[in-house]
């Protein structure tokens, strides 16, 4: 299976909390490591992203078939 990278940017540029973590709600669905993921099996799963302090987060859902 094909790894797949998610696009980003944020805005400004020069923010001070521009660090993220990316997760999964569905390990068992998608591998997520930084902004790549990895299909594992047929399901729906997030991506979940946020802030690594935590003020702004924002999910993904992904559909493997």
């Amino acid at each position: 299976d094909e790894a797949i990278d998610i696009p980003f940017t944020y805005t400004p540029e020069d923010a001070i909390n521009a660090e993220f973590e990316w997760t999964t709600n569905s390990p068992d669905v998608i591998r997520v490591w930084g902004n790549r993921f990895r299909a594992l099996k047929e399901g729906t799963a997030q991506i979940i992203v946020r802030t690594t302090d935590g003020t702004i987060e924002r999910k993904i859902q992904v559909i493997v078939k």
